[in-house]
């Protein structure tokens, strides 16, 4: 618990003592904006992609590796089930962070735009 609280007071207190700015724009908002933006754009999209190979890896392991190995079959099952919680899990912090992020100001409309690609003429 220490340690956690070093780690934390290392990283707070160059701001709080004014030697140094929050993120790109000089303050705490700024600062909240850019964890914020390397969450929902980095972590949030990597823990999906390793929730969606458990699933893959657990359908190989149910059907493929485990024909006829009921053992096998039911650990490939629990996998797919963990991966769908996990997958379901991480949409749902996904949204509430949005939601956070929407209702304190932080941003004109949702964080994660999606780039839909069009045809050009």
């Amino acid at each position: 618990m220490k340690k956690t609280l070093y780690i934390i007071a290392s990283f707070a207190l160059p701001a709080v003592a004014s030697a140094q700015t929050f993120g790109n724009q000089g303050n705490l908002k700024g600062y909240l904006k850019s964890i914020i933006d390397f969450i929902n754009g980095y972590i949030i999209p990597l823990i999906i992609a390793a929730a969606i190979l458990a699933f893959i890896w657990g359908m190989f392991k149910f059907f493929i590796l485990g024909g006829s190995d009921e053992e096998k079959r039911a650990s490939g099952q629990q996998l797919m089930i963990w991966a769908v919680v996990g997958l379901v899990l991480m949409l749902s912090i996904q949204g509430i962070v949005n939601l956070f992020a929407d209702a304190f100001g932080f941003t004109g409309g949702t964080i994660i735009t999606p780039t839909v690609p069009g045809v050009r003429n």
